[in-house]
């Protein structure tokens, strides 16, 4: 029996038939275009060096910075230590000139061998020679310089200290002294150990080692305050006229220190003195003069003469009518310094030493041609006589002082 032939499947018997009235399930990529989830790439010898020099590099930077880091510690700590033997060296040298001075007077310590050899060669070792030499070098005083000072002036107190001040020039004023250094140091300190003479200076040296730039702080604070006294910006004639005849008269006879200028009225009492060292010394919590405040209790001849200094220097400025910008130099100002420091000297001297401590606590409140020397003699009477009817020192606004102003 022959089986019929079977019939073969036709496209329409192969297709699927959808199911529960769906669409067929289609794949979303053929079979030959299923996306690939990971493709090994072939290494090459440029990618691996790119990457090694990329890591190599990154180390080396690492190592640098931890270099850096390293040596930066090392430089702390060496200072750290360096300045703990300094420390001990001169507890070391103060308890050793004591124990020498034993009950001798304090007039036999200036005189005697203390006084005129109060360090042992030995007590400073050769890194303080190399720097007292670069002190030297920047117009500093060294400690023998004023050691010398101090031996070729055989007198006591006060007017011993003035000996050795006298001396200095400007430069170490304003390099060496800094804050604290321009304050005067106690005679009666310096009385009871001769060894100060020289231990407070280096002390002073490098405790306010950090503040060099007093000179520019000073020249840079004075120059708004000066306009306290009527200087005008302005290229018009009838302004620099006056400008030019107000520096002449200001600096003729000391007439910037008045307060009332006009009648020569309150002698270094003018507003401006107050207002610089306040902005130097008094200004925020942080200050030298609030922190250090036991160094301002007495009145600082020094501090005064180098303010007052600053201030001729900005009212020089204004000389010819016009601002001009002047440099606030040692090389510049240093004998227009001494001047002056020798007239507060003599000013104290004649009796007015009452004047300037009130001056000082109320926080002074603290070229050649036509130079101004010392203050006649009928001009410091007439200021402590002023001082003394007026019962203190005169009050008052920056407008009454304009009143009271030249015409």
């Amino acid at each position: 029996m022959v089986k019929p032939a079977s019939k073969k499947p036709t496209a329409k018997s192969t297709a699927r038939r959808p199911t529960h009235g769906g669409s067929a399930k289609r794949q979303p990529f053929p079979e030959a275009v299923q996306p690939v989830r990971h493709i090994e790439l072939p290494s090459t010898s440029h990618g691996r060096v790119q990457h090694a020099i990329e890591r190599a590099s990154l180390q080396e930077i690492e190592d640098a910075v931890a270099k850096r880091n390293a040596e930066r510690q090392q430089r702390e700590e060496r200072d750290k230590e360096h300045h703990a033997q300094k420390l001990r060296k001169a507890e070391e040298i103060r308890q050793r000139e004591i124990n020498r001075g034993g009950d001798h007077s304090a007039d036999e310590m200036l005189d005697g061998d203390v006084a005129t050899n109060p360090i042992a060669d030995d007590a400073i070792d050769e890194q303080d020679r190399l720097e007292d030499r670069e002190d030297g070098d920047m117009g500093m005083a060294s400690s023998d310089e004023i050691e010398g000072e101090l031996d070729e002036h055989k007198e006591s107190g006060d007017e011993h200290l003035r000996s050795m001040i006298s001396s200095w020039k400007l430069s170490d004023a304003l390099n060496v002294s800094s804050s604290l250094n321009f304050l005067s140091i106690h005679p009666d300190e310096l009385n009871l150990r001769a060894w100060q003479k020289i231990h407070d200076v280096r002390q002073l040296k490098l405790i306010m080692a950090r503040d060099s730039h007093v000179r520019g702080e000073l020249k840079t604070r004075n120059k708004s305050l000066v306009d306290m006294y009527g200087f005008e910006s302005s290229q018009k004639d009838s302004i620099i006229a006056p400008n030019h005849r107000l520096a002449e008269q200001l600096l003729e006879d000391y007439n910037y220190l008045y307060r009332y200028r006009g009648a020569r009225k309150g002698f270094l009492q003018h507003k401006i003195i107050q207002k610089i060292v306040n902005r130097m010394w008094f200004k925020s919590p942080n200050d030298d003069g609030v922190r250090y405040a036991e160094y301002f209790e007495t009145p600082s001849l020094r501090a005064l003469a180098i303010i007052f200094t600053a201030v001729e220097s900005s009212i020089e400025e204004w000389k010819t009518g016009m601002w001009r910008s002047i440099t606030f130099s040692s090389e510049n100002y240093e004998e227009r310094y001494n001047e002056i420091l020798k007239m507060l000297y003599d000013f104290e001297k004649e009796g007015g030493g009452e004047l300037l401590s009130s001056v000082f606590h109320a926080r002074v409140d603290v070229r050649k041609e036509g130079r101004r020397g010392s203050l006649p003699a009928d001009a410091v009477a007439a200021a402590i006589q002023d001082f003394k009817e007026h019962g203190g020192l005169y009050e008052g606004t920056s407008e009454e002082e304009e009143a009271n102003d030249f015409a």
